[in-house]
Formats: structure tokens, C-alpha cells, sequence
């Protein structure tokens, strides 16, 4: 995930509850002068998802015509791929071309690298000029996170800004077989379950078991660490075991936790709950085809429903408490390009985006009568499948605006508020890891880790014998030159942060 020098208080959830509920009404328009006064202009908007979206373009001119009365914009809304997004966006700002609003965050279009080579514009003069709404909103803890340096380069969404990580199961499966999930306490505990799908759902089954080819994603996120990088090939960081305190830098393969884990894993592959091409594996597309048994996932309130579909029904069990970390306030965020023609209109654009119900709506659901029906204030029926943006919600200014689906929770948003206020904010809130002198040291660490922990925790290999030729590796790579200025940073850190 990012990582970003900065500043930033504990998130106060009662205090994103007041400005919610007074922002959930239409806004004004943000200019008090006549619209005639704002020449037209067109706004390109590019965020990350399932590629171009059903009725985009009607969309698209529907919010147009909207704007139109609020900020005299012209707004293309573009939805790449997970794969091209950062290619296809990155491009287009090398070469010039005309860009206005970008996702943002720590694994896709980077946030740090980008706004420290100069791609993202710094919004302090135009966020306080036309952002007086976001401002309000999100305040000064929230905003910390699109900060770098003291200055703001990037608006986060407003949205959960905290996370517990645990298992994500097949519902279908899980209600099949009757599995009682309450008895899920730990890794192990998934064993019987495992050997009851691969023996009942022989060539019905893709993938049994999830696993990931790095620590970020597979069993490995149960343990929840902190990586301070950012890089989840950088295998440096806290434990956070949901404790604040936590403050030695450590090496996460040299941890009880995880070679205790990862003899757990071992024992899984070689039952046959791992696929055997797992090592080599990106994603897995058997997840979204509802082929998958169980899965290890960042977790937040009705974050199963949300992921669900027709063919793909998840039911979600929580291993670790809420906390609340840099990357849950930095992981979706939105900047204005250097190629950006009209910063000032597009911060505009952004303003509406955190207090008016219609346009965000439209962003998100589409056009009403024809993608859904509003049933009350509230809530939603769709009238078309699929919906215009599909599961993506999380991408657009205020969240809590978002009308919901008549089949969800209708105290989903008062219920996510009080999972972000009784989070355990971690220490490293507001920390930053300035990785300019070991860059090199990085690089190879980087090389060593790509070589060994997709072996070594999808458990193809045996871990005792890898984990001592990937620490031997790691060393000869800068280990422990990189600690050392990790460690001396943090406590650095620390020390500003308690005065």
C-alpha cells in the first residue's frame, strides 16, 4: 500500500457521523456568480475497475446535463480494467495528454511516486478555494492521507477507514454441506471443511483453498502486519497482533506467527487444498466464477454482500479486531493531473462529489428509471443487470451518500460509522518510509522475494528449508541496512508524533 509522510490524528467516528448526516442533502451550486460567468468545459474523470461500463456513455451525458446548471462541465467518466489501469492512465500523463480526475493509492497508480515526480498538482490553493464541502467533511485527519510532504496531492474517499482481515467463504457451499462457521477460531480449523469439498465437489471445485503469491493476499493477510513499505515483497514492518504498541521493526518470515502458519499452509498443499499452479497465479479467476471455497480477505461490515453475486454468494467470518492504518484512509483516493486543463472546475467537480446525493448516485448507480428505481430516500431497486458500475462504490467522493440496494442492510452506513470509531488506530498512523537512501537495497530485496514467497507460501515447498535460503538471500540483499533505516525513521516518527 502507499505510504506517505504525514502528519495525521486518530480518525473520530462520532465526528464523521455529524458531517455525514449534514452533508447528505443536495448541495448548492459551489459558485455564487451567475453560470454564465463559467465558460463550458470538459472534464475527464478515469478510475479502476471492471473495463468500460454497460450505458457509460448515456451516463455520461446524463451527468453532463446535470452539471451543467452547477458547474457549466462537460464530464467523461472512464472505467478501465484492473490490469491496464495503471498502464493505459500513466501513459496518457507521460505524454501529456489531457487528464483531469485519477484514481489514486498505493496499488494503482501510485500515489507517492506519482505526486513526487510532479504527475498529480498540488491541491492546497484550489482545495481551499473550491473545496470548502470536502474540507468540511473529511477534515484535517482524513485529507492527512492524499498528503506527501505536508502538502495535499490527492482527496480520499470517504468511506470505511478501518479493517479487520479473516476468511471469505463459498455461501453456496457453506449452506450446502451446513458448516458451521462459529467454529472458525483459526487456520486449522478449516481442515474438515477443506476435505469435505475435495472430496464431494470433484470436478465442480476449481480452487479449494486461496492462496496468494506474496503477503499480500492469501492466509498471510490473517496476521494482519503492518508493512511498512508498502511493498508487500518488502517483508519489513510491525506486528500489529491489533496492538498499538507494537514498535520493533521485524522481518515477518522471521516471526513465530508466520512459520506456524506456514507449516499449516504446507500441510493444506499437500492434502491437495491448494491448486498445484498456485505459485504462478496472478488472481483467480475460479473467485469471481463462485468455483472457489474460501478465500482471505481485508474485512469491513457487509463486506461479503457487497462482493457477492449471483454465481459468486460470499459469506465473510472476522479473525482479528478492527484497526485503523494508513493504508485504510490512503487506499482510494483521487487527483488532479499536471495535463489537467481546468484544475479549478475539476476541484468543483470533486466538492459536489462529497454533498450531492444525485450526482454521486448517478456516478455510482446510473440514471434513474432506467438502471433503478428509488424506492424512498434511502433506497433502491435495480431495473438492470448489471448495474452501471458494478461493485465499485468505494471510488466515489462520499459513500455514505450511496443509495442502497433493497436487499441490503438498511443501517449498512450507521453500522460501517461504528465499525470506523471502535477501530484501534495503530501507531504508525501518519508514517511515512522515506526509502531514498536503500532504493538500491530495495530493488534487491524486491528480486529475492519474488524468486521465494510465492513457493514458499502457497506451501509447494517445505517452509524450513526455503525460509532459511530466502533469509540468507535477503541479507545478502540489504537486510539489514533496511531495517536499520526503517527502525530509525519510526522512532523518529514516534517521537515527533508524541510532542
Amino acid at each position: 500500500m502507499n505510504k506517505k509522510r504525514l502528519i495525521c490524528t486518530v480518525l473520530a467516528g462520532s465526528m464523521i457521523l455529524s458531517t455525514l448526516l449534514s452533508g447528505c442533502k443536495t448541495s448548492k451550486p459551489l459558485v455564487e456568480s451567475p453560470k454564465e460567468e463559467l465558460k463550458p468545459v470538459e472534464l475527464s474523470w478515469y478510475f479502476i475497475g471492471g473495463g468500460a461500463a454497460k450505458d457509460g456513455d448515456l451516463v455520461n451525458t446524463e451527468i453532463s446535463n446535470y452539471l451543467k446548471d452547477k458547474i457549466n462541465a462537460k464530464l467523461t467518466i472512464t472505467q478501465f480494467d484492473w490490469g491496464t489501469y495503471d498502464t493505459k492512465v500513466g501513459t496518457m500523463i507521460a505524454a501529456g495528454e489531457p487528464a483531469d480526475l485519477v484514481f489514486t493509492c498505493g496499488w494503482a497508480l501510485p500515489f507517492k511516486p506519482n505526486a513526487q515526480k510532479g504527475a498529480f498538482l498540488e491541491l492546497d490553493d484550489l482545495l481551499s478555494k473550491y473545496g470548502t464541502n470536502v474540507k468540511k467533511i473529511l477534515g484535517p485527519s482524513y485529507l492527512a492521507g492524499g498528503q506527501l510532504d505536508g502538502k495535499q496531492y490527492a482527496i480520499p474517499v470517504n468511506k470505511d477507514s478501518a479493517h479487520s482481515k479473516g476468511f471469505m467463504f463459498n455461501k453456496i457451499m457453506v449452506d450446502k454441506y451446513k458448516f458451521d462457521l462459529t467454529t472458525v477460531k483459526k487456520l486449522e480449523d478449516l481442515e474438515p471443511m477443506l476435505k469435505i469439498i475435495k472430496d464431494s465437489e470433484k470436478g465442480n471445485i476449481v480452487t479449494n483453498m486461496g492462496v496468494g503469491v506474496n503477503t499480500g493476499s492469501g492466509p498471510a493477510v490473517l496476521l494482519d502486519f503492518d508493512e511498512l513499505s508498502g511493498d508487500s515483497n518488502v517483508p519489513y514492518g510491525l506486528m500489529s497482533n491489533n496492538d498499538a504498541s507494537n514498535t520493533k521493526i521485524v522481518n515477518l518470515f522471521d516471526t513465530k506467527e508466520m512459520k506456524e502458519q506456514l507449516k499449516v499452509v504446507r500441510k493444506f498443499n499437500q492434502a491437495g487444498y491448494v491448486r498445484a499452479d498456485a505459485p504462478t497465479m496472478k488472481t483467480d479467476p475460479a473467485e469471481s466464477q463462485g468455483k472457489r471455497f474460501v478465500g482471505f480477505a481485508q474485512l469491513k461490515p457487509n463486506g461479503d454482500k457487497e462482493g457477492s453475486s449471483a454465481v459468486n454468494q460470499r459469506v465473510q467470518v472476522e479473525y482479528t479486531k478492527p484497526v485503523s492504518s494508513n493504508s485504510d484512509i490512503n487506499n482510494s483516493m483521487y487527483a488532479i493531473t499536471k495535463n489537467s486543463k481546468n484544475p479549478e472546475r475539476a476541484m468543483m467537480l470533486l466538492d459536489l462529489m462529497y454533498t450531492d446525493k444525485k450526482l454521486v448516485n448517478m456516478a455510482v448507480i446510473g440514471i434513474e428509471g432506467k438502471h433503478y428505481t428509488k424506492i424512498d430516500e434511502n433506497t433502491y431497486a435495480p431495473t438492470a443487470t448489471p448495474l452501471y458500475t458494478s461493485s465499485v462504490t468505494w471510488q466515489f467522493g462520499n459513500q455514505f451518500l450511496d443509495l442502497l440496494n433493497k436487499e441490503e442492510d438498511p443501517k449498512k452506513w450507521e453500522t460501517l460509522i461504528a465499525f470506523n470509531k471502535a477501530a484501534v488506530p495503530l501507531n504508525s498512523l501518519g508514517f511515512s518510509f522515506d526509502s531514498t537512501s536503500v532504493a538500491t537495497e530495495l530493488a534487491a530485496i524486491g528480486t529475492v522475494s519474488k524468486e521465494y514467497q510465492p513457493v514458499i507460501l502457497t506451501g509447494s515447498v517445505d517452509p524450513d528449508q526455503y525460509l532459511i535460503k530466502y533469509s540468507a538471500k535477503l541479507k545478502e540483499a540489504g537486510e539489514a541496512k533496511v531495517m536499520a533505516e526503517m527502525q530509525k525513521q519510526y522512532d523518529a516518527f514516534l517521537k515527533t508524533k508524541k510532542k
